[in-house]
């Protein structure tokens, strides 16, 4: 299957090059292919089972062929902090603590250089998503402290300066899981008017971490609102790449 339709599968070009852009250490593009094809099995799997076996086996080795790359560090963070909270519900409380200890030390390490005197971090600088589960992790694993600063450091850097829809969902990803949902919704619905059209991530989000907001009507209005507008972006794209492959 070609990449561009890989993409799409994950809501559309912009978003695969936001997670492809900055891997230094891709030598061709099959490597791009790999690790294209690792993100779209996430995105098509059912959102509250989104770390399956199978694409973590495809980001270890993805990792092994690149171990410099801050993105794959990142994701394997993720899926670590989301094993950890599965572990957590079933109340295997030592192995969540390790689980969330390893994810803690990836996102730290991806980020390393861009840490500030102040011990926060620069949100312009690097990928806002790992910023955000870096502080939610954090406060998880009882430094609440450390994840206060480092989230109210995004928020203020991000106060009245946000107008993508990456920046709308990060601020209400901190608002929801701070049980602010109103500010929340309030956050998605600017996202969506500013063209949100990939709600997987943020579905895994609320499986994880504010699960109050799934039977919450406004949410789900949001949600279905943004899922009509990807899939109308898929169709017109695969009739596109249909298109190309016949000229």
């Amino acid at each position: 299957m070609p990449l561009t339709v890989f993409l799409a599968e994950i809501g559309g070009h912009e978003v695969a090059q936001h997670y492809l852009a900055d891997m230094q250490s891709v030598a061709d593009d099959s490597d791009l292919t790999f690790f294209a094809r690792a993100i779209a099995m996430r995105a098509r799997s059912d959102p509250e089972h989104a770390d399956t076996k199978e694409f973590n086996d495809l980001v270890d080795r993805w990792m092994a062929a690149n171990p410099g790359s801050r993105f794959a560090l990142q994701q394997k963070a993720g899926s670590l902090a989301s094993a950890a909270q599965d572990a957590a519900r079933e109340e295997n409380l030592k192995q969540a603590r390790q689980l969330r200890t390893e994810a803690i030390d990836l996102y730290v390490r991806s980020l390393s250089r861009y840490l500030q005197k102040d011990g926060t971090y620069s949100y312009f600088q690097i990928d806002g998503y790992a910023l955000v589960h870096l502080g939610i992790t954090l406060a998880e694993h009882g430094q609440k402290e450390q994840a206060n600063k480092i989230l109210d450091a995004v928020l203020l850097q991000l106060q009245d300066k946000h107008a993508t829809r990456r920046h709308y969902l990060h601020i209400a990803t901190i608002h929801a899981y701070r049980g602010d949902y109103d500010a929340a919704l309030h956050e998605l619905d600017a996202a969506y008017d500013v063209g949100w059209y990939s709600v997987w991530t943020f579905e895994n989000y609320t499986h994880n971490w504010f699960p109050e907001l799934k039977n919450n009507v406004r949410y789900q209005q949001i949600i279905n609102r943004v899922k009509q507008r990807n899939a109308k972006t898929l169709a017109h794209v695969l009739v596109r790449e249909a298109e190309l492959s016949e000229e």
